[in-house]
């Protein structure tokens, strides 16, 4: 299976709440707040609205740094969902809703006031 994309751009807003994250969690790495984000976003249930945002930021990120060790698990787990949302397999439509899923988890991991808030939202 193939990634959705090569290279992970985040829009510009993205970027500004992975920044704010960055300094109320001390996790130093994009690579991880990013896939910390997209698994919160894949355990929402309702379908991620498509992502408004340009991905004009200077936050990128090769899949393979983004995935690291879970890469096949990653893909097999967003294939899933996105065949339950009904999305078509088209490398345009698997990169767009991909990116919906990064973006909407960043917004809502932005809320988190530090690691400790961050770890108890991945434990409910």
């Amino acid at each position: 299976m193939r990634p959705p994309l090569e290279r992970i751009r985040v829009s510009q807003h993205g970027r500004d709440a992975l920044v704010t994250l960055k300094r109320r969690t001390g996790i130093e790495h994009w690579n991880v707040l990013c896939r910390w984000a997209f698994f919160d976003s894949l355990a929402n249930p309702n379908v991620p609205v498509p992502a408004e945002h340009a991905a004009d930021s200077n936050v990128e990120i090769s899949w393979e740094v983004f995935a690291g060790d879970l890469a096949n698990q990653l893909l097999a787990i967003f294939a899933l969902r996105a065949a339950k949302d009904g999305v078509p397999s088209t490398k345009t439509e698997m990169a767009a809703y991909f990116r919906s899923h990064l973006e909407r988890g960043i917004l809502q991991l932005q809320s988190a006031g530090n690691l400790a808030e961050l770890c108890q939202r991945a434990l409910r």
